[in-house]
């Protein structure tokens, strides 16, 4: 479940726990992490009568979350009622990102990697038109449209590269396809992409053992 209408994000299927109280749901559970956002915990919610016979249940006690999950699940929640969550949540942030925003990025990105590795390199990359895989149990099947760095090393397979990537530190998790890793900036802030730049560079001179 989410706390917002994510529909003009593509998840158009997916319930909002407010709608779902609304139309007579006496209890709703659903993830703490996930499209909320926050740790990974189970929550209930509902009519008071029933939460209140559920907190007297001899479970109750060995299900509760303790003071640390409260206190991110709070801070969480302060930001929604903040309004500020699309800015604060990084799952959120991601899913909001639109394909134009996306595709400035790529863009700029390829042209600061071209910058920083010269000619004298292995790497052979573009910015191509794609989908982001969201994946997970909330949204498996969503794939929003996005735009991808797309890679090639002309001394090592496309695997071999994947591998390179996935082993780096820190690891950076890409897909593979029609024979090119591709590395989506819907799952890479702003801040990380100097890091990304480093890795990538480096990775440019390597020779397959």
């Amino acid at each position: 479940g989410a706390l917002l209408d994510l529909s003009a994000y593509g998840l158009t299927d997916e319930p909002i726990i407010s709608h779902s109280i609304a139309t007579g749901a006496d209890v709703v559970t659903f993830s703490g992490d996930k499209l909320l956002g926050s740790v990974q915990s189970g929550l209930v919610v509902g009519r008071r009568k029933v939460i209140e016979k559920l907190r007297k249940h001899p479970l109750y006690r060995a299900l509760r979350v303790d003071k640390l999950i409260y206190t991110a699940l709070e801070a969480t929640l302060e930001a929604y009622r903040r309004e500020t969550v699309l800015q604060e949540i990084p799952v959120l942030k991601m899913l909001s990102m639109t394909n134009a925003e996306l595709g400035q990025r790529t863009l700029q990105f390829a042209q600061n990697l071209r910058e920083k590795l010269g000619e004298n390199h292995a790497l052979q990359f573009g910015v191509t038109e794609g989908n982001s895989v969201i994946g997970g149990g909330s949204a498996p099947m969503i794939q929003p449209v996005t735009t991808l760095l797309a890679l090639k090393h002309s001394k090592m397979s496309v695997s071999r590269l994947e591998q390179s990537l996935r082993f780096s530190k820190p690891p950076v998790i890409t897909r593979i396809l029609e024979d090119k890793v591709l590395i989506d900036l819907r799952t890479i802030s702003e801040t990380e992409e100097a890091e990304l730049l480093e890795i990538l560079t480096k990775i440019s001179r390597e020779l397959p053992e």
